[in-house]
């Protein structure tokens, strides 16, 4: 009887672990054509809202803003700032003070700036689940939950829906642990722009009284 209920622990505990591998594989092959599907455009704009909702307060904010988007370039319009990325240096504008700041921001730093940097992250450090499918605004779609195996992130999951047709993102949720979770919806979604690298630079010359903090 023990013979028998131990290969039952054994048969058991590896279809399990076999599960878990092809879910894993499966969930990390989607996000490789999601992110290949932005890398291979020669520019995207995309059309956005983001809803911050803490738990704890009760309170929930909703904004819009617009992302350009080619390679790993990025131009930011949100909450009355403007970012900036060229790839490798960072400036962040904010017109009310009539200041930027330049920087060049490590890969974790853009990953909280660039709402589609997780997608060239998730290879290293995280922990891939492929959910069940499901149907958002009447698109079929993935549901790929990443947890970070850094239990100093400052969230515990985050969740990816693409579009099983055309693999964009439909959107990307971050569940914080002190309660606040953050969800950027794509509401529009252009490809194929042809944007001119000069785009994801900002220029100083524009705006010929602006203060300049330098931090690189």
């Amino acid at each position: 009887m023990k013979k028998y209920i131990f290969i039952l622990t054994v048969f058991f505990a590896f279809s399990f672990s076999v599960s878990a591998q092809y879910v894993e594989t499966e969930a990390k092959a989607i996000l490789d054509k999601a992110a290949q599907a932005i890398q291979n455009s020669t520019g995207s704009k995309v059309e956005f809202s983001l809803t911050i909702n803490n738990a704890q307060t009760s309170q929930k904010q909703t904004m819009n803003g617009t992302l350009f988007l080619k390679g790993d370039k990025f131009k930011l319009l949100i909450a009355d700032t403007e970012t900036y990325y060229d790839g490798k240096n960072q400036w962040l504008y904010v017109p009310d003070f009539d200041e930027v700041t330049i920087s060049s921001p490590t890969t974790e730093e853009l990953s909280e700036i660039n709402p589609t940097a997780i997608l060239s992250s998730y290879k290293q450090g995280f922990k891939l689940a492929k959910e069940n499918d499901k149907t958002v605004d009447g698109k079929q779609a993935f549901v790929i939950n990443i947890h970070p195996e850094d239990r100093n992130k400052p969230y515990h999951s985050v969740e990816i829906i693409v579009d099983k047709t055309t693999y964009d993102i439909i959107s990307i949720s971050t569940f914080g642990k002190g309660g606040t979770d953050t969800t950027i919806k794509v509401k529009k979604h252009e490809k194929g722009q042809n944007f001119a690298d000069q785009i994801f630079v900002f220029d100083p010359k524009k705006h010929p009284n602006i203060e300049v903090i330098d931090l690189r």
